[in-house]
């Protein structure tokens, strides 16, 4: 399993599934549910403040919780302590 070849629980960011969303809050609760995963950042909504807001309710540090999901990624593909390098077409 991963999780024990690594050491650690794996990380994940979320984009969309925010206020509204029915399937949203269903992603993230199985998620957390077997205890492997831990959501670290997220951009839940188009509308920016709304988009902070949500991450910084279910967890995120307001750091890390985006009002926009580009920018979600180009942050986050450069954090030291990323788990997967995203290139998009330049890869």
């Amino acid at each position: 399993m991963v999780i024990e070849a690594i050491g650690r629980r794996l990380r994940l960011g979320v984009v969309g599934g925010g206020p509204g969303s029915v399937i949203g809050d269903v992603h993230r609760a199985g998620a957390r549910l077997d205890g492997y995963y831990d959501i670290v950042a997220a951009a839940l909504s188009s509308d920016p403040e709304r988009s902070r807001q949500t991450g910084r309710a279910i967890g995120v540090s307001a750091e890390r919780a985006y009002p926009f999901w580009r920018e979600l990624v180009k942050s986050e593909v450069k954090r030291k302590d990323s788990d997967r390098r995203y290139r998009g077409n330049d890869a």
